[in-house]
């Protein structure tokens, strides 16, 4: 009966600490995209900002070239 009991305690353990290897993978897991969606989310941010500075001087340009074609004209 001892031995039973032994037997079932060294069983608990084991699952005991399966659960905590699970629960540690899936702790990293949840963390690693984490981790990645920041990343994307901070490039994909550059992206837009450098866009919209691209788009800023190219309408910059555009206006000064109506601007030119407007005192040319006058």
């Amino acid at each position: 009966m001892e031995k039973e009991q032994k037997e079932m305690e060294k069983r608990q353990k084991e699952m005991e600490k399966r659960q905590k290897e699970m629960q540690k993978g899936l702790d990293d897991t949840k963390n690693e995209l984490k981790e990645r969606m920041e990343i994307g989310q901070e490039e994909t941010k550059q992206e837009m900002q450098k866009c919209q500075e691209d788009l800023k001087k190219a309408l910059e340009k555009k206006i000064d070239n109506v601007e030119e074609k407007i005192n040319s004209v006058e």
